[in-house]
C-alpha cells in the first residue's frame, strides 16, 4: 500500500479504536460488571476478531450466522456470561 492511503487507514483505525475503547468501557460499568482490567486490549481484540471472521466470510470459511455465533461467543465472555449454545 502507498504511504498516503496507509495514513489515512491508521488514522481513521486509531479513532475506531478509541470509540471501541470508550464502548468496552461503558458497556462493562453500565451492565454492573468491572472495567476490563485493560479496555484498549479488549477494544484491540474485538476490532481484530471482527476483521477476520470478515476475511472468513469473504473466502467463504465461515457463513455470516457462523462468523455472528463466534463474535456472539467474545462478547459473552467479556460480560462473563455463559457463551452462547451454536444456532442459539
Amino acid at each position: 500500500m502507498s504511504p498516503a492511503p496507509a495514513r489515512g487507514l491508521r488514522a481513521d483505525h486509531a479513532k475506531l479504536q478509541e470509540a471501541f475503547t470508550g464502548l468496552v468501557r461503558d458497556a462493562l460499568a453500565g451492565a454492573g460488571h468491572a472495567a476490563a482490567a485493560d479496555p484498549r486490549r479488549a477494544a484491540r481484540t474485538l476490532l481484530a476478531l471482527a476483521d477476520g471472521l470478515t476475511t472468513h466470510v469473504l473466502v467463504g470459511h465461515l457463513s455470516p450466522r457462523e462468523a455472528y455465533e463466534v463474535l456472539h461467543g467474545h462478547l459473552a465472555g467479556l460480560w462473563g456470561l455463559p457463551e452462547p449454545s451454536a444456532g442459539a
